[in-house]
């Protein structure tokens, strides 16, 4: 019968570095679906009517910035169920103040949960310029 030698020693060392990547991987990057990101760099107010929103119904966001920002084409993704990406766009209304409406579809889920991302860019700066700041995530939930 042959004996096989082998050490376990450069698996003890990289077993801890593996389970605390795991387990920031698995519970670090989430954050709860209806928490919203404040930041001191860019404080903003974001609503939108109906406060209970139902699919297939026109949802009409409020969004309140300093003048020295303004909303870039802005994306929603389902988060509970893949319903693509649509496109959200912004209109000013007066300084600091933007609106949007979006429709979305009904889904076989009774609630459905959504993510909202705006990014933002440097009033009057170019689209490829380096004037942005991390974007606003929202989350929202529609139901059917």
């Amino acid at each position: 019968m042959r004996k096989i030698n082998y050490s376990t020693l450069q698996y003890k060392k990289c077993t801890p570095a593996v389970m605390c990547l795991l387990s920031i991987l698995l519970f670090g990057c989430d954050r709860p679906l209806d928490a919203q990101i404040n930041r001191a760099d860019t404080p903003y107010t974001i609503t939108w009517q109906p406060d209970s929103p139902r699919a297939e119904q026109p949802i009409v966001f409020k969004l309140l910035l300093p003048q020295q920002w303004q909303p870039q084409l802005s994306e929603v993704r389902g988060v509970s169920m893949y319903m693509g990406r649509i496109p959200l766009v912004w209109q000013q209304r007066s300084p600091g103040e933007w609106q949007a409406t979006l429709l979305v579809g009904a889904c076989s889920d009774p609630v459905m949960h959504w993510q909202l991302t705006i990014p933002l860019l440097a009033a009057g700066a170019d689209v490829g310029s380096e004037s942005r700041v991390a974007p606003i995530q929202v989350s929202f939930t529609t139901s059917n």
